[in-house]
């Protein structure tokens, strides 16, 4: 076999530990590391370079929220025998989200509906995403959200919760769980401008479940994940 592809395998070895080691740091900024090894009497540098960060500043993510949208990867490279920089594996910059928007914690209560209550149609008062109409009676009480998945329908005052906003419940009688704001009614606005209190309606198939009624809080945690859409 070439003598210099044992080397270079030899490297890629030595690298591929040192990557280990480097994965359990937390550093924004871009280091080398250069580890000296002796091949058969030839020196041979080997280096690992350690990911940047890029930061996303959104106002639609509360100040309180951050994500990493892409995970940092480190890269991995080495100088051969002249001397000459080579690449084996580019680095992958780490990509954060940092919100910027209110932080949205907020204590109030919850109720439950169902779509077949008296007066309702099961269509609810938000758009979807893309700008339909959407009805609970024909698609169900969970929404398909592009980013958290399947979410509850909630009903809120949509002067301060615009349509789409996901927010995670907790009224201490239910599991926490992600509910969407797709729906408002009286009841949550004249909580609001009346008392200064959060009012969040539950959305359920049909006014016959009795977790309908198990919905019901006076101690419910409201903490905004995302703002709108």
């Amino acid at each position: 076999m070439n003598l210099f592809i044992l080397k270079v395998f030899y490297r890629v070895i030595s690298v591929l530990f040192m990557s280990l080691f480097s994965l359990m740091g937390n550093n924004f900024s871009k280091q080398t590391i250069v580890i000296e090894k002796q091949i058969y009497d030839t020196p041979v540098i080997s280096t690992v370079v350690e990911y940047d960060t890029v930061v996303k500043y959104n106002n639609k993510l509360p100040s309180n929220k951050k994500n990493i949208l892409v995970e940092g990867k480190n890269g991995l490279g080495y100088k051969n025998e002249n001397g000459e920089e080579k690449e084996l594996n580019a680095s992958v910059s780490e990509v954060v989200e940092v919100g910027t928007g209110p932080k949205g914690v907020y204590k109030g209560n919850t109720t439950g509906y169902g779509a077949d209550c008296k007066g309702c149609s099961g269509r609810v008062s938000c758009k979807t995403r893309e700008g339909e109409k959407y009805n609970i009676n024909e698609s169900g009480e969970y929404y398909h959200d592009v980013q958290y998945g399947d979410v509850r329908i909630i009903a809120a005052n949509l002067s301060m919760f615009k349509c789409g906003t996901i927010i995670e419940i907790d009224n201490g009688r239910l599991e926490p769980f992600l509910g969407i704001v797709m729906d408002t009614g009286s009841a949550m606005v004249n909580s609001w401008n009346s008392y200064g209190l959060v009012h969040i309606d539950i959305a359920h198939a049909t006014e016959k479940d009795k977790i309908v009624y198990q919905a019901t809080s006076n101690n419910a945690s409201f903490n905004v994940q995302r703002w709108g859409w």
